[in-house]
């Protein structure tokens, strides 16, 4: 009976890792498709406004549908699982204070 107790403990502090691995690498994820998508944008000499022409609306509203879309989407996925993981650690934390204020 202790080795399953044991057991459930290594898997609960497995996954506790495994969602944080992977909330931190859809954070990373986003932020290196925001830096590509804007090192492509410079290099193919796209200007959204200068002092010669004027803000292309079109165009901003295009990058912002881009970043909003596809950014926003994988930062919501990695603020959901730290959700989950912030959820899930709650109880435990309060059952250690039970133990410890007794």
């Amino acid at each position: 009976m202790i080795d399953i107790k044991k057991h459930q403990i290594i898997l609960q502090k497995y996954r506790w890792w495994i969602l944080v691995v992977l909330s931190l690498s859809l954070l990373l994820f986003g932020l290196l498709i925001s830096i590509v998508f804007f090192c492509v944008l410079r290099e193919s000499n796209y200007t959204l406004a200068d002092s010669e022409h004027k803000v292309s609306i079109s165009a901003t509203g295009n990058i912002g549908d881009f970043i909003g879309g596809v950014v926003g989407t994988v930062l919501s996925f990695a603020s959901v699982i730290l959700l989950i993981l912030t959820l899930t650690l709650i109880p435990q934390h309060y059952n250690l204070t039970l133990f410890i204020s007794s």
